[in-house]
């Protein structure tokens, strides 16, 4: 009987310990979208996102911009200096970026009356917001 409570006892111990042991798995990266505060592990899953506005200077030609060949807005008003993100009348993309802390695009621009201009690639990284002259 006591070769038996002394069995009980140690596998009861034994399945909290393994049980307490278990570490919870997430994203551990603060900089992510998808950040898990109660993550212990890594588990590699993190996500990102960046942001990128558009802005030119006066005079003004109205463009349509074009990431990747797909288009994402116009631009049509001036501005003395870089405008914040979201700043009214300013084109501002947030662009998913999976896993990765920075991702290039490639920026074309129809102006009004002109064929198109390639600008090359632009760059999101992660948690920010770049602004980039149309010139």
């Amino acid at each position: 009987m006591k070769t038996k409570t002394i069995m009980v006892i140690a596998i009861a111990l034994l399945g909290i310990t393994a049980t307490s042991c278990k570490k919870e798995k997430g994203c551990m990266d603060k900089n992510s979208v998808n950040y898990n505060a109660n993550a212990e592990l890594d588990d590699g899953s993190c996500k990102y996102e960046g942001s990128m506005v558009f802005w030119q200077q006066a005079p003004i030609v109205s463009g349509n911009v074009y990431l990747d060949g797909t288009f994402i807005g116009n631009t049509n008003v001036s501005f003395a200096s870089a405008p914040s993100c979201g700043n009214t009348g300013a084109l501002t993309i947030k662009k998913d970026l999976g896993g990765n802390k920075s991702k290039s695009y490639h920026l074309t621009v129809s102006w009004a009356g002109t064929s198109p201009t390639d600008y090359g690639n632009v760059t999101f990284e992660a948690n920010t917001c770049t602004s980039y002259l149309l010139q």
